[in-house]
């Protein structure tokens, strides 16, 4: 149900990208409005999920789940309904926002009150696939859908399928609250965290890079259509998604997330190997997507690293936020900071700074696993000291 929760999330936030000119022609948005209302909702994130990540350690979480599901069930809904203009509409994508930001922040601490803690870093390895994968999903539906429903059924289909889970959630929360131990401080945000969720960062940033130009620099290069371009460009975002998969059945039989996280020194290869211009269309697209299986193993390895860099469960709340924040950031940062290095011209350049990006993110996701937490509260040391004590 949680893994569900996080796809609907990330659907909603590419719901906007396959019925853009129709929504663009529905409310006669600008290019600058238009690109407001696409990322706004990442917007929110990268500014709000680590306070509301420390703002949920006390809290039932996953009834925060379930209303961050009906925030983003409304929000759509209204959308269809009410919206007269841009600004309602940019406004109501903040909403969004707000939804979109308490899945993703509770969702793996709603995990963590369900699973048993030798297994909560494969299973938040799958978490990691939840972006990915339901932004795969909504780039398909939505162009599916908004061509045979129009934007208004796509969205209005996206925030009843919210809507239900929401409901499900509800129900089933249960005692997802994350325990806090007797006289524990109230700011729990320390240096894995922040080296985690900026090796993340650049991870994020690698990916969602890669796939805002390669559709440019299909066109460019092999003068493909748009539609085909595009078409291709999510075939390719789907490659992540198995890539995530693969980090949790790894981490279940005991492969550590830094042997994990070396996958990524595969991405400079890929990339230049993708946009260097030697290859056939085939084959670069072949290359975008190991790429692209590379960077979801390692959003895989950061996720299931969470655990080995809190120092008490009640710290997950705010260390996912982190990554969220960070993660968000890097996915607001990297289409710029890609176009602008290349013009949208030296295609070569992008294995140039995918390199650095990558050797920087494996050593962040190294060094944040290597800060054993010194708190006697830790979940690995609590298993220690009861094992002592019989």
């Amino acid at each position: 149900m949680t893994i569900a929760a996080g796809g609907a999330a990330a659907a909603a936030l590419g719901k906007v990208a396959p019925v853009s000119d129709a929504v663009r022609g529905a409310f006669g948005l600008s290019a600058t409005w238009l690109g407001l209302v696409i990322s706004t909702i990442t917007f929110v994130a990268a500014l709000f999920a680590l306070p509301v990540g420390e703002w949920l350690r006390h809290r039932a979480v996953g009834a925060w789940v379930a209303a961050g599901l009906a925030v983003l069930a409304v929000a759509g809904g209204l959308m269809v309904a009410v919206a007269p203009g841009a600004g309602v509409l940019v406004g109501l994508r903040v909403a969004e926002g707000a939804g979109y930001l308490l899945v993703m922040v509770g969702g793996p601490v709603v995990l963590m009150s369900q699973v048993p803690e030798r297994r909560l870093a494969p299973v938040l390895a799958v978490w990691g696939a939840c972006v990915p994968a339901g932004l795969a999903l909504s780039a398909v539906a939505g162009g599916v859908l908004g061509s045979a429903w129009g934007w208004r059924g796509w969205f209005l289909l996206l925030a009843a399928v919210c809507a239900v889970l929401a409901v499900v959630a509800g129900a089933t929360a249960g005692a997802s609250r994350t325990p806090a131990p007797p006289g524990s401080p109230g700011r729990r945000v320390t240096a894995g965290p922040l080296l985690l969720g900026t090796g993340f960062a650049l991870t994020a940033l690698i990916g969602v890079a890669v796939l805002s130009l390669f559709p440019l620099y299909l066109g460019s290069r092999f003068g493909l259509p748009p539609g085909t371009a595009g078409a291709l460009t999510s075939a390719v975002a789907v490659a992540s998604v198995p890539g995530s998969l693969l980090a949790g059945a790894l981490l279940r039989r005991g492969v550590s997330p830094q042997a994990l996280g070396t996958a990524a020194l595969s991405c400079p290869v890929s990339a230049g190997l993708a946009f260097g211009g030697a290859l056939p269309p085939a084959a670069t697209v072949v290359m975008a997507v190991l790429l692209l299986f590379a960077a979801g193993i390692g959003v895989g390895a950061a996720y299931g690293a969470l655990p080995s860099v809190v120092a008490r469960p009640d710290a997950l709340p705010a260390a996912n936020g982190v990554l969220v924040q960070l993660g968000s950031a890097g996915t607001l940062l990297a289409p710029p900071l890609f176009a602008a290095v290349t013009g949208l011209e030296r295609w070569e350049r992008v294995a140039f700074l995918v390199l650095p990006a990558a050797v920087a993110g494996l050593a962040l996701l190294i060094r944040a696993t290597a800060r054993r937490p010194r708190d006697a509260g830790h979940p690995g040391h609590a298993e220690t000291e009861e094992k002592g004590n019989r």
